[in-house]
């Protein structure tokens, strides 16, 4: 209700109904809003699409101004945080695809997934603008490569390297967007979630009133390690991701086929299909092994820069806890822990011994299912 329609346009196909405002919300919502003010009731709203970039000026517009406003941000560092985002995207892709031919094929893969949404960290601030992977220089002398003072002058060291990803959805962004409306600077908190469980920091210290909600969630245990554990990067042989990611190089390479008169509706069946063949071929081949499974990981200098703007992240969001003993230096030891990988499948596909997973492949079309013709 709150969004412009050029917000409304950016959401895929499979989400139109969240983009449709009902004619009784907002005078309902309204009602609810005067009885609570009435009542001298708090209330609380929580919604992720709350950070969509425009979300936070259209929502101070709406809110009367009688209402106190507090804002509160979750904080997980961007590295985690990537994963997560990439696992719930690629989900979405796995669920509601409409043309297979329409896939995200150069993003598909985690490691293409970083590096899509952050070229500007690894390959300059001037990218999108010039070209994409390589980047054309002026000022070169006839008797050298490169000259590397003209180079230097394209890059500002001054430049925030905070700005240089570009998923708007991440805690930075989205307080930098509430922090400059001023209905909302004056109470806007980032929640930690490294520092004590998720539900004491919100009821016993975002909260002030809540008393009782306080007294019951002290009285859990701190689940802040499982929730950071459980979004580890691992790189695992045969998981349902690396599945996933050779099953569509390989419909890309045309070592899978499909129908071309396939229904749109149809099209997630296909793609459950086929990861389920290829990973019950691979498990019953016997000249196939998880070891013949070659990898490909960002490079060194990618992976270095992901490290620097987590910390920098970090330590613009929560300064403090940035320069306690659970800020920057666990964040470094937890960071080198992780494997930024992703199944090599260019190197898989042009083995030949990996084809018996193909021809194991069938194609779902009207005719292969019980249904009247």
């Amino acid at each position: 209700c709150l969004w412009s329609d050029q917000v409304k346009q950016s959401f895929p196909k499979y989400l139109h109904e969240a983009t449709v405002c009902p004619d009784d919300l907002l005078p309902e919502l309204t009602r609810y809003m005067e009885k609570a003010v009435k009542d001298h009731q708090d209330m609380i709203i929580l919604n992720p699409w709350l950070s969509r970039r425009g979300t936070a000026d259209s929502l101070a517009l709406y809110l009367d101004p009688v209402w106190d406003v507090h804002v509160s941000i979750y904080y997980r560092r961007y590295y985690e945080w990537l994963l997560v985002v990439f696992k719930e995207w690629r989900s979405e892709i796995m669920e509601h695809a409409m043309n297979l031919d329409r896939l995200p094929f150069s993003s598909f893969r985690f490691i293409d997934f970083i590096r899509e949404y952050n070229k500007r960290l690894f390959y300059g601030k001037g990218i999108h603008e010039d070209g994409y992977p390589i980047r054309q220089f002026g000022g070169m002398k006839s008797n050298a490569l490169f000259d590397n003072d003209a180079i230097a002058d394209h890059f500002d060291s001054t430049s925030n390297v905070a700005d240089l990803t570009d998923l708007t959805d991440y805690t930075y962004f989205v307080a930098q967007e509430y922090s400059s409306n001023p209905r909302f600077r004056r109470h806007l908190s980032i929640v930690n979630i490294y520092d004590g469980s998720i539900d004491t920091n919100f009821f016993c210290h975002v909260l002030h009133d809540a008393h009782n909600a306080c007294k019951s969630v002290a009285k859990e245990l701190d689940d802040s390690h499982v929730q950071t554990e459980s979004a580890r990067s691992e790189f695992t042989p045969m998981t349902t991701e690396i599945i996933e990611d050779l099953v569509i190089a390989a419909y890309k390479s045309g070592k899978i086929r499909s129908d071309s008169n396939m229904s749109s509706k149809d099209i997630p069946s296909q793609l459950r299909l086929w990861v389920d063949e290829v990973r019950n071929a691979f498990q019953q081949s016997d000249d196939l092994s998880e070891n013949d499974i070659s990898i490909e990981c960002l490079y060194d200098f990618e992976v270095d820069r992901l490290l620097e703007v987590s910390l920098a992240y970090e330590k613009i969001l929560l300064p403090g806890f940035y320069d306690s003993p659970n800020g920057a230096s666990n964040l470094i030891r937890e960071f080198q822990q992780w494997k930024f990988c992703s199944v090599d499948t260019e190197k898989v596909l042009n083995d030949s011994k990996w084809d018996i997973l193909w021809k194991s492949t069938t194609i779902l079309s009207r005719f292969s299912r019980d249904e009247p013709v």
